[in-house]
């Protein structure tokens, strides 16, 4: 499963009540047969436990982004030609079911789009369109170090369809990119952690245009109970140029948080948000353009 579209990164001390159980990733050893000794001090921080999806488990995503910006179009002299005030609003809901898998994660999974519709005002004008797969359902199956995508009783899609399904199940086979999160020792709270820019690249929804990550840190804010589970808390800020166009650049600094399960290490909330500037020529229409306003994404998951 991915998380497409779509982010949230006190110190607790999470103890076992048995040597059975909230073990630390990679640790295998059994106590059980040890002679009795004295207890061992108490682990700060926070474990976390990493779980590969099971065949049969469902996960429901309910994710939104929303885009605010005014643009400008300049002539010769930096005279305003014309200027634009324009709103975006995508939600990206699903329900993926795994169907199989492998030691890291899933390999085959059936993802319905609850709803997938794109909402633009510009102006007093809005107008909303659905995208070619909002209310329908597929089949995701990594084979050959391809996703291959099909209906859900296996028969050939249009190729805009499979485009859109493909990169929203990039990470079939692969290990969550959320695990990068999790190191192998319990976290402690304001600890910084070393992350690649491949998280990044996930949680700006997998786009298709060319992009820099300029900054990139993440830090452990503790753990919380909510609804029967515990949560791990991470703070995110990361900086990251975009290029629309060659002659144009988008840059972007997004503050936000990133909720994890400390039972399995899957997601359980994202949240970011944070200003953008956009600064470029216009070749085709011998016009500079250039804007600002703000960019907001939020994102839930559920399991079962």
């Amino acid at each position: 499963m991915t998380t497409t579209g779509r982010l949230a990164l006190t110190a607790l001390a999470i103890c076992c009540a048995t040597p059975a159980c909230n073990k630390l990733k990679g640790d295998l050893t059994d106590s059980s047969a040890k002679p009795a000794a004295s207890a061992p001090a108490a682990v700060q921080g926070t474990s976390f436990t990493v779980k590969v999806p099971r065949k049969g488990t469902s996960r429901v995503s309910r994710q939104t982004m929303t885009t605010r910006f005014s643009i400008a179009a300049l002539g010769a002299g930096g005279k305003v030609i014309t200027k634009m005030d324009m709103k975006e609003v995508e939600v990206h809901d699903t329900t993926e079911n795994v169907m199989a898998t492998n030691d890291k994660g899933p390999t085959s999974v059936r993802v319905t789009y609850d709803k997938h519709v794109k909402t633009e005002t510009t102006g007093p004008k809005t107008k909303s369109k659905k995208t070619a797969v909002d209310g329908k359902t597929y089949l995701a199956t990594l084979k050959d170090g391809k996703i291959v995508v099909t209906t859900a009783d296996g028969k050939k899609v249009k190729s805009s369809e499979t485009k859109l399904v493909q990169k929203d199940e990039k990470d079939l086979g692969r290990a969550d990119p959320f695990e990068a999160l999790i190191p192998n020792h319990p976290l402690k709270k304001g600890e910084q952690l070393k992350v690649t820019n491949d998280l990044a690249a996930d949680l700006m929804g997998g786009s298709d245009m060319k992009m820099d990550v300029d900054k990139l840190s993440v830090t452990f804010e503790g753990a919380k109970q909510e609804g029967g589970h515990t949560e791990g808390l991470f703070k995110l800020h990361m900086e990251v140029t975009g290029y629309p166009q060659p002659t144009m650049g988008l840059q972007m600094k997004l503050d936000g948080k990133i909720a994890l399960d400390t039972a399995t290490g899957w997601p359980v909330s994202v949240h970011l948000a944070g200003p953008l500037q956009v600064k470029g020529d216009d070749p085709k229409h011998h016009v500079h353009m250039e804007g600002q306003g703000k960019i907001e994404m939020n994102a839930s998951y559920s399991y079962k």
